[in-house]
């Protein structure tokens, strides 16, 4: 079978032949595979790929062009790294000896880039190794070399063995490797353009506010605080790699962390309310409008739903002034300038601090101001604050137009008797609302506060358009009047 095989081939010209023998040699470069148990062709040929035939082509030519076979230097370098790990985990297995300290070395600093970052940045070739390395490596250190200095370039160099006897940087190692501080002079540059890195894409996610920090998991608010500043300061450097904030908490990431978790409690308690501030909707089509129509509220510069109110002129600071809407305020009792009058004068010498002192440590003269202090103080933090919230007057109806026709309200005299006026002006406050308006009378003029004018309805339109803030004022008398 097989010489009726070779005598076809040499019949078609696949053997070239060989003249210098007496007798016909032939050429034909390929080995036979016989196969018992196949039941079709039981003899296979497997030939050089690379020799021509008849028609001048080899099987190589007319192949497909496949893969190109891997000739990537740094990822050659990462196999050779991986394979200097694995060496070393099998030295360190066999011998008897206790090694203290390892040192790794290679001559690519890319390969060092890809072992000091985190594997989950890398692609998956260069990952997987990377993983290994680590793995076998542990804790050590991986350190560069250059090529002039590395004995293993020796030899892939192709050094001759009679120079390689006495050559000392084979047999001895680097030189800088006997200086006692050739530790501390690794400055290497690592490049942060490495490549087989993953591509850099951010994938947005909508996730609710309250699994980013759930405040149910907290008993004080100065570790709610701390949490919130530690994950701020976590975002931070994972945005900015080259200002990485370190060490204790600042005042400014404390007060960062409280302006976000107010932001986040503000969202989650009023998310109708702080979309419609956000985009500047009129705050009527919100849900939480019953909620706040007293309060005034308004936007800052940091995104956070304050209070208005009627504190402007006061020598508060900004936060008593304006406070933070909170879903939960605390529930303090009013509290009046009555409750600490102790039966003094106003004009008496001021007193020592007493707050931060013991009560056992005090006379009874002394704890008796102590309770007079903190009281002032809850009074000013607490009673204050209460002030901004409007109770009667919740919504602005617009300003009174001048020369409206309106009825003065008088304290001791029934409806049928206020008189009638006209307006001839008004003074807007700091806000833009106008509160006091000159009347022109039968009389002369007076001066009025809106609270005391009620503007006479002439038409249904003008009604609408010239009620003031007091429209809700009713003209129901008495019988006896």
């Amino acid at each position: 079978m097989y010489s009726d095989f070779m005598r076809e081939y040499r019949e078609l010209g696949h053997m070239s032949l060989i003249k210098k023998y007496s007798w016909p040699h032939y050429f034909l470069p390929h080995h036979g595979v016989f196969r018992e148990d196949s039941t079709t062709t039981k003899l296979r040929v497997v030939f050089d790929a690379s020799c021509v035939t008849t028609t001048n082509k080899s099987l190589n030519d007319i192949q497909y062009t496949g893969a190109s076979l891997q000739n990537d230097i740094p990822k050659l370098e990462l196999c050779a790294a991986l394979i200097g790990a694995r060496l070393y985990k099998k030295i360190i297995n066999s011998l008897r000896l206790q090694i203290n300290c390892s040192y790794f070395w290679t001559d690519s600093t890319i390969v060092m880039g890809w072992l000091r970052m985190s594997p989950h940045l890398l692609k998956p070739f260069v990952q997987n190794r990377v993983i290994e390395i680590n793995e076998l490596t542990g804790d050590l250190l991986w350190l560069h070399i250059d090529g002039n200095n590395n004995p293993a370039d020796l030899v892939s160099r192709g050094l001759y063995i009679d120079a390689l006897k006495d050559n000392r940087l084979w047999w001895d190692g680097p030189s800088f490797l006997h200086c006692n501080e050739w530790l501390n002079k690794q400055n290497v540059s690592i490049s942060n353009d490495l490549p087989e890195l993953k591509n850099k894409t951010i994938n947005t996610v909508c996730i609710n506010s309250e699994i980013i920090i759930d405040f149910t998991r907290f008993s004080t608010f100065n570790k709610l605080k701390r949490t919130g500043a530690y994950v701020l300061r976590f975002i931070h450097n994972i945005r900015s790699k080259q200002q990485r904030k370190t060490g204790s908490l600042t005042a400014d990431e404390l007060t960062s962390s409280v302006q976000v978790l107010s932001r986040i409690a503000q969202m989650h308690s009023f998310p109708s309310l702080y979309n419609s501030l956000v985009n500047a909707i009129p705050i009527k089509s919100c849900k939480e409008m019953n909620k706040v129509l007293g309060l005034n509220v308004f936007l800052d510069n940091n995104k956070l739903i304050r209070v208005g109110g009627r504190l402007n002129n006061s020598n508060f600071t900004y936060n008593k002034i304006h406070p933070i809407l909170l879903c939960n305020p605390a529930d303090y009792s009013p509290l009046t300038p009555a409750h600490f009058l102790i039966g003094r004068p106003l004009t008496a010498p001021a007193c020592h601090d007493f707050t931060n002192t013991q009560s056992s440590q005090l006379i009874r003269y002394n704890r008796v101001e102590q309770m007079r202090q903190h009281f002032w103080r809850r009074w000013s933090t607490e009673y204050v604050t209460q002030l901004q919230n409007r109770i009667k007057w919740k919504e602005n109806k617009g300003d009174i137009k001048l020369g409206t026709l309106i009825l003065v309200k008088e304290d001791n005299q029934p409806p049928l008797k206020w008189r009638l006026g006209r307006i001839i002006r008004v003074y807007p406050g700091k806000d833009g609302i106008s509160r006091v308006a000159d009347i022109r009378t039968a009389t002369g003029q007076i001066q009025r506060a809106f609270t005391k004018i009620c503007p006479l309805p002439l038409s249904t339109d003008e009604n609408k358009s010239s009620a003031p803030t007091t429209s809700s004022t009713t003209y129901t008398t008495n019988s006896d009047n």
